[in-house]
């Protein structure tokens, strides 16, 4: 089920997979992603599990919050909960929805019983923290961190998702290994990912 909630005048989407009556997980997506990206739903309803995914703001149908900060999301995450009447839940996220995840718990610690990152992404600014990636992603690691405003407009300008879905994940996925390039090049999980 997709839907989206009102707060503080924007729009926050999010969807609902699994068992609407099991334990509620919130799925912090990684980057790029939305909520479109999720485990198979034949598993998650058979681990009882009712997961929740939120579009970041600016990613998928959420609306952009100009100037927002890690620290914002716990009130987003808050608000959908609230919203779907979640008193507790647990939280896990992968990849760039790892800081989420800790954002999550720091800032819900009442709300948030247990919290997993899965291979979450760290600080790019941490010695060593851009070895053994390949050139794009060390390239975007560095000009994100040294000229944002420049790397913005060169991601909106060159490769953004939305101008050609294809093309964007053929670039984001071209130095994974070979064993991740064997799963990504199955048509039902390129079709997912470029929905994504």
């Amino acid at each position: 089920m997709e839907a989206h909630i009102q707060f503080q005048n924007r729009r926050i989407a999010f969807a609902e997979y699994g068992d609407p009556s099991g334990k509620p997980v919130f799925l912090c997506h990684g980057t790029p992603s939305s909520r479109l990206n999720r485990p198979d739903d034949e598993i998650t309803r058979a681990l009882g599990v009712r997961l929740i995914v939120i579009d970041r703001p600016g990613c998928g149908m959420s609306d952009f919050l100009p100037g927002r900060t890690l620290l914002d999301w716990p009130r987003d995450l808050a608000a959908v909960a609230d919203a779907l009447g979640i008193g507790r839940f647990l939280v896990v996220g992968f990849s760039g929805g790892g800081p989420y995840v800790a954002a999550s718990a720091y800032g819900l610690p009442d709300r948030v019983a247990a919290a997993a990152s899965v291979a979450g992404a760290g600080p790019v600014d941490a010695p060593g923290a851009l070895a053994g990636l390949g050139l794009y992603r060390r390239t975007a690691g560095v000009l994100a961190r040294r000229a944002p405003t420049f790397f913005r407009a060169a991601m909106w300008l060159t490769n953004h998702p939305g101008r050609n879905p294809l093309r964007f994940l053929d670039k984001f996925t071209g130095d994974l290994a070979a064993p991740d390039q064997a799963i990504i090049a199955r048509p039902e999980i390129r079709e997912k990912l470029v929905a994504t």
